[in-house]
């Protein structure tokens, strides 16, 4: 997933006016944007506090977020990696599926970042990203703040568990 995030307010005014300006700006937790050439769903997070780090015991560190962003809802598929980037870094290897709708993988950290500053080059070029929001990839800190939802559990609700071992997923598995 990328993530626009705007950098410092400006702290000038310019002189002459401005074409007005793309807000980008979210209005509440998990509210919904996807004006992107891919139709990329995001999701807003807000600026906030949070305690980082392992719970029951491990260290933690409290950390502010100042500037809210917006977090990809979903992973990059295939289909909208071939669209932008024009590759296929999954034919050929083991267990990779080449599908559309399948997610995007064996692909590095240095292709996931050109992924993310191809897409801002071309929302900048076609109007829908300002100047001062760029697609990124999530900092940890950004990844754990919106992991956590507002809350300070580190893993699911209890009313979600039952369903964790129909999806194959057991407690002696969890890192």
């Amino acid at each position: 997933a990328c993530v626009p995030t705007s950098p410092p307010a400006q702290t000038s005014v310019p002189s002459a006016p401005k074409a007005p300006a793309i807000s980008l700006i979210g209005t509440q937790a998990g509210q919904q944007w996807n004006g992107n050439g891919l139709d990329l769903p995001y999701c807003w997070s807000p600026p906030g506090t949070f305690q980082m780090g392992g719970l029951g015991g491990g260290n933690q560190v409290q950390v502010t977020l100042t500037r809210g962003f917006w977090l990809g809802k979903c992973e990059v598929t295939q289909g909208e990696w071939r669209q932008l980037m024009g590759t296929t870094p999954w034919v050929g290897q083991e267990s990779a599926v080449d599908r559309a709708d399948h997610a995007a993988s064996y692909v590095s950290w240095t292709e996931s970042s050109a992924f993310c500053q191809k897409l801002t080059d071309q929302e900048r070029q076609a109007g829908r990203l300002p100047e001062d929001w760029e697609f990124t990839l999530p900092t940890e800190a950004q990844w754990e703040y919106a992991c956590r939802a507002n809350t300070n559990r580190r893993s699911c609700p209890s009313h979600c568990r039952p369903i964790l071992g129909r999806l194959g997923f057991r407690q002696r598995e969890a890192v």
